[in-house]
This record gives structure tokens, C-alpha cells and sequence, in this order.
């Protein structure tokens, strides 16, 4: 017992520099108590009627064009989470995103997996993803979107420190057939937030964006991007303003 004591500290220093002391979560030298952390957002908190359509890995040349198109036909907004090292290689499709009047959002250079790594590492990923996004958008980032929906301490500690909120999702649908249209019918609720991928090769993906878009509008819900769901619930969301 005294020996996983020592050890697991030492484990947790060397993998992320993280340690417990005292009831508090260390982190290269700064004390954090543990339920001073954030937690991920999966919904905004709110009884107004709106969702938030979000797509993963943007912008992507097979895919960005088409669920630009989409979102035009049908008069919505959505937010995209990019990868730094796309916005790099596909600048245009990056302009077209902002000029349609759509959101940038953070989800890392690469893509590669967070945990286990070290702070310098994580705080990089992050912000030369900031630094490109900001050619295209000016305003303050505050939302960040784990690679592989990931959550832990050190992580939360680096957005923390960044003034950025960890957003997640409740509704990722993997397959695109008529069940999943009725899950997303169920699950339809104030504050929503749905997860998509554009470059899926599921069959009949676009169809299924579709789909959902038009259950929702049918409902009387809006369509809110991450900032102006956060703008909306800024009071009633721990990592924003404070």
C-alpha cells in the first residue's frame, strides 16, 4: 500500500505532471482543487428552443463544399471543429466557412491522441491551431474539442489556464439509416449539441443531415453556433466569463 503511494504519483508526474497533494490536484507547480475543474459541456443548459450542429475534422476537400451547400439550402449555421494542420492545407475552403458566416472551432493540429502527453505538447496542439483559425476569424476562441472525445485532469487543467470550454456532444450518430432518425427525433431537446462528420463514408450521410435539419426546424428549434450558444448560456456555464 505504501509503495502504490509513492508510486502512482510518480507515475502521474512523469506522464502528464500531475500529482495529489493534500486533497488537491497538482500540475507543474499550481494547485487546482479537483471541483474547481470543469467538466465537458455535452448540452448547453438552457429551455430555449435551439441546437447546435457541429462537424469534426474540417475543412476537407471530398466533404466541406457539400455540407456548406447543405447548410445554404436549408438557412442554418453550424460550427466547425477543425484540425490546424487542414486549415493549413485548404485555406480557401477555411474563408468559405467565415464568409458563409459559420463558425471556426478548435479540435487540435493533428488529431493525435491527448492523454498521456505533456503539457507543452497539449498547449501546442491547441494554439497553433488558435494561431491559423485567427487568419480567417478574429475573434477570442473559447471552446476546444478533444481528439476521441477525451477527458482527463491534465487536459481540463490546460483549458483551464487557455479560458477555453470543453465542448462535447450528446447526440453522434455512427449510422446514418432510419433508426438513427428516430434517435435523433428522441433526443431532440433545448441545448442539444450534435456531432457529425462530413467525410463519413457511411452511406447516405448527407440524406441523414438532411433529415435532421428539417425535424428540427419542423419543431420550431434554431440553429445556434457555439459561440452564440455560449453567449446564450454564459451565466449557467462555468468555463465562459469567469
Amino acid at each position: 500500500m505504501v509503495v502504490m503511494k509513492l508510486v502512482i504519483p510518480l507515475i502521474l508526474l512523469i506522464i502528464g505532471g500531475v500529482y495529489l497533494n493534500k486533497g488537491r490536484i497538482v500540475f507543474h507547480g499550481k494547485r487546482y482543487i479537483e471541483n474547481q475543474l470543469q467538466k465537458p459541456i455535452t448540452r448547453f443548459p438552457t429551455q430555449e428552443k435551439f441546437i447546435v450542429l457541429t462537424f469534426d475534422d474540417d475543412p476537407d476537400p471530398e466533404s466541406t463544399e457539400k455540407i456548406l451547400n447543405l447548410l445554404n439550402l436549408h438557412g442554418v449555421k453550424a460550427s466547425f471543429y477543425v484540425l490546424g494542420e487542414n486549415l493549413k492545407k485548404y485555406p480557401e475552403l477555411a474563408k468559405k466557412i467565415v464568409v458563409q458566416g459559420h463558425d471556426l472551432e478548435n479540435h487540435s493540429w493533428t488529431h493525435e491522441p491527448l492523454i498521456f502527453k505533456s503539457k507543452t505538447f497539449i498547449k501546442s496542439q491547441i494554439l497553433k491551431t488558435e494561431y491559423e483559425i485567427k487568419k480567417y476569424q478574429k475573434r477570442e476562441l473559447n471552446s476546444f474539442r478533444t481528439p476521441g472525445f477525451e477527458y482527463f485532469y491534465w487536459l481540463t487543467i490546460v483549458l483551464n489556464e487557455q479560458n477555453l470550454c470543453h465542448i462535447k456532444s450528446d447526440f453522434l450518430p455512427t449510422r446514418f439509416d432510419e433508426n438513427s432518425v428516430e434517435a435523433f427525433k428522441e433526443s431532440l431537446s433545448p441545448g442539444m449539441i450534435v456531432l457529425l462528420h462530413g467525410n463519413s463514408q457511411e452511406p447516405g450521410a448527407f440524406d441523414y443531415f438532411s433529415k435532421i435539419i428539417s425535424i428540427a426546424k419542423d419543431q420550431g428549434y434554431k440553429f445556434l453556433t457555439v459561440q452564440q450558444a455560449l453567449d446564450a448560456t454564459k451565466s449557467k456555464v462555468g468555463c465562459y466569463g469567469n
